[in-house]
């Protein structure tokens, strides 16, 4: 029985095209490590803006906290 995806001279006549595309690479971090690191700091941000909005007596400190910690997290994470 011969092989169909095979040359004469043993090489592969297919090659899945996802296997020549290099991964997405952002700042030493693959594009789903990108994003739990920026989820998961602005997670602890937003939780951290809390008290921070409560002492401030201004809840724009909950956002500002997710973002200012998911921005920290990242530049940490992708060094």
């Amino acid at each position: 029985m011969p092989e169909e995806h095979l040359f004469q001279d043993g090489t592969l006549s297919f090659l899945p095209t996802r296997l020549n595309r290099q991964p997405v690479v952002i700042g030493g971090l693959t594009a789903d490590e990108m994003w739990i690191t920026v989820l998961t700091s602005g997670a602890a941000g937003f939780v951290l803006g809390i008290p921070a909005a409560l002492v401030a007596g201004n809840a724009a400190c909950i956002p500002l906290g997710a973002l200012l910690v998911g921005a920290l997290g990242l530049g940490i994470g992708s060094r």
